[in-house]
Parts: structure tokens; C-alpha cells; sequence
């Protein structure tokens, strides 16, 4: 089993509907979970005020979080692709127009400074991959299929090698880190796309309520992951 109790979710919008799910899923075993987000909040840990509109909030946070001996488990998420590198996936199947700069460098330190001080002190810190991105909105792409008498079962999003390459840079970073062992990290790209494509909507389930934030459904399918020794 990877997991069987959870404390708190950390990070940006992205993790809304994740915490939800996970809230839900650990009702069965009557585990609480605290959750903390800031939306568009850009990785800030360690940084002074005027990093970000969230740096106050984020150092406060982990604060809380550290010194909550009851939070033992935690889980990190961001959306590491347009805070790191710029850029959407409206660019798609063109290449999207990513820059590496000395802040998207400074922004990667500020992950790890994270991850480490939460190893110390937690039992468990669930690091999450990218979140794949639709080239438009879900709705529109419904919206497209209707209007062309086309089945809603299956409706894809960009293909798997160009979410790869959009996120080379946070991908390579996590393939190549050097945590400590209570660090793990969950793919969404597992439960999200095939090694062709990544998806929309799948086996009729929509996986987004927008471009690029999981729905509730989408959600339930990457918590799913945290417990694959459960299955």
C-alpha cells in the first residue's frame, strides 16, 4: 500500500478538485485532510514578499504545515508548464513557444527547497507530474464534436510526445532528482493519456472542466493513482 492516511494538499488551483477527490476517497478509513491553495500561485517557498502574490501565504503555509505534527502525509502540486517555461497548448500540435530563465531556474530550486524540508518532517510528500493540457477548452471541444455528429466517448487532447516535450524541463528535473525515499511521485499521464495521445475525455468520462484543470471525475482518476497497491 503507498498510502493509507493523508494530512494536508499544497499549491495552486490545481489541486482544488484533487483534494476533494482525495477527501472523499479517505472518508473509508475516517482520515482528515487539511487543504491549502492559492490559485495561480507560482513556486515560492523561501522567497521574500515580493516574489509573488503568494509568497507571504506560501511560507506561512508550510509553516503551519511543518510544525502540525497530526499532518504526516502531504501531497505538492502545480502547474509546473505555463509557471516554469510560459507558453499554452493553444499552440498545439506546433511546438509551444517554452522559455527556460533564470527565474524558471529559481522556481525549480524553490521546489526542491520545498520537497526536502517537507521529507524531513513528514512521513510521506506525494509529488505530482504536469497535468496535461487541452489545446482549447473542454467545452469547445465538445462543442466541436457535436456540431460534426461526432461520438463523445472518446475525445482527444494533444498527443502524448508533445505533452513530453512541453514539460521536458520539470519532467527531466523529477526523472533526475535526488529526494529521499519518502518522496513519491504520481504521473497523471498514467490515467490521462496512452502512449499516443493524451486525452479529453475518456471511455466517455470527461477529465477536465476546462483547458487544463482535472474535473471531479478526472480527479478521481489521479487520486486513484496514490493507491495502486490497494487495487
Amino acid at each position: 500500500m503507498r498510502i493509507k492516511k493523508l494530512g494536508a494538499t499544497l499549491a495552486d488551483s490545481h489541486s482544488i478538485e484533487i483534494a476533494y477527490a482525495l477527501a472523499k476517497r479517505l472518508q473509508k478509513e475516517d482520515s482528515g485532510l487539511k487543504h491549502f491553495s492559492f490559485s495561480g500561485c507560482v513556486p515560492s517557498f523561501t522567497e521574500s514578499d515580493d516574489f509573488s502574490a503568494c509568497a507571504k501565504w506560501y511560507n506561512e503555509s508550510v509553516d503551519y504545515i511543518v510544525n502540525d505534527t497530526k499532518i504526516q502525509n502531504i501531497v505538492v502540486i502545480h502547474r509546473y508548464t505555463s509557471q516554469l517555461v510560459g507558453g499554452s497548448a493553444e499552440s498545439y500540435p506546433n511546438n509551444s513557444d517554452t522559455k527556460i530563465t533564470a527565474k524558471t531556474k529559481k522556481k525549480v530550486e524553490n521546489i526542491d527547497s520545498l520537497i526536502m524540508t517537507l521529507s524531513k518532517h513528514k512521513r510521506n510528500v506525494f509529488v505530482f507530474y504536469p497535468i496535461p493540457e487541452l489545446p482549447q477548452d473542454i467545452n469547445k471541444l465538445i462543442g466541436n464534436n457535436y456540431n460534426n455528429k461526432l461520438p463523445f466517448e472518446r475525445i482527444d487532447g494533444t498527443s502524448f510526445e508533445w505533452y513530453k516535450t512541453r514539460n521536458e524541463h520539470i519532467i527531466q528535473h523529477f526523472d533526475n532528482s535526488n529526494y529521499p525515499d519518502n518522496v513519491q511521485f504520481i504521473k497523471p499521464h498514467e490515467a490521462f493519456c496512452d502512449s499516443i495521445t493524451c486525452f479529453a475525455i475518456k471511455d466517455g468520462i470527461p477529465l477536465y472542466f476546462d483547458d487544463d484543470h482535472a474535473s471531479v471525475k478526472g480527479a478521481e482518476k489521479l487520486v486513484k493513482l496514490m493507491f495502486l497497491d490497494q487495487q
